[in-house]
């Protein structure tokens, strides 16, 4: 399949593989269903805790299953335009979506940062493939990847940052802290407690940095490429 390039809007001389191909229609397959049963369950349930709305537990059931139904509609029926705008779809769409997926991550994998690792590496082996087929220069791949490496660790260091302060205040982060560490209560909810969340933040930022630049460097170096970044 040819990919058109995002700046010119003409077919470059790039075609994709079946193989990348594929793996795109798989991503589809799960990111569109996934993301639209999401967003409506969530949507009815912040209706309900507003009060807003007087919506009953049944009614999220069913708007939370509408949305599913939706987005695999959304799968079947626009797959072909999807895949063929998956390189040149709009960073002002991006950015927001790149938002809700990671609460998404953050919120399935139960609050820890394994979730926004993996979403924050895929974005990196994206860009990466993005700028290939755009035919972007070596000077603009290597300020994108400090881009999207920069962006892909503030965004999970600060939700690891806020999860990490409420962690403190759950009842088995402190028997742990206890058991493991001999730290008091007073110390596990004073500075010592929060310089060991600080501590972790900043080696989660780090992972995510090196995931991020990782994947990257791999999306680029797939068609024999050499960056510095």
């Amino acid at each position: 399949m040819e990919v058109n390039s995002g700046k010119t809007g003409q077919t470059t001389s790039v075609t994709m593989s079946r193989a990348e191909e594929v793996m795109i229609n798989v991503f589809i397959t799960l990111a569109c269903p996934i993301t639209i049963f999401v967003l409506f369950w969530w949507s009815a349930s912040a209706l309900a805790m507003s009060g807003l709305l007087k919506i009953q537990e049944d009614t999220i059931i069913f708007a939370s299953l509408l949305g599913l139904g939706v987005g695999i509609l959304i799968r079947i029926f626009f797959l072909r335009e999807i895949r063929e705008r998956f390189f040149r779809i709009d960073y002002k769409y991006l950015i927001p979506l790149y938002f809700f997926w990671s609460g998404i991550a953050l919120a399935f994998s139960m609050g820890t940062p394994i979730g926004n690792l993996l979403l924050g590496t895929f974005a990196g082996f994206y860009l990466g493939r993005r700028l290939h087929y755009e035919g972007s220069s070596e000077k603009e791949i290597a300020q994108n990847a400090k881009k999207i490496i920069v962006f892909t660790a503030f965004l999970t260091g600060i939700e690891s940052l806020f999860v990490g302060f409420l962690g403190l205040r759950e009842q088995l982060v402190v028997e742990f802290l206890q058991s493991q560490f001999g730290m008091d209560p007073t110390d596990i909810f004073g500075p010592l407690g929060g310089g060991l969340v600080v501590i972790t933040v900043i080696i989660v930022m780090l992972i995510q940095s090196i995931c991020t630049r990782i994947a990257f460097r791999t999306a680029i170096k797939i068609n024999k490429r050499e960056i510095n970044i």
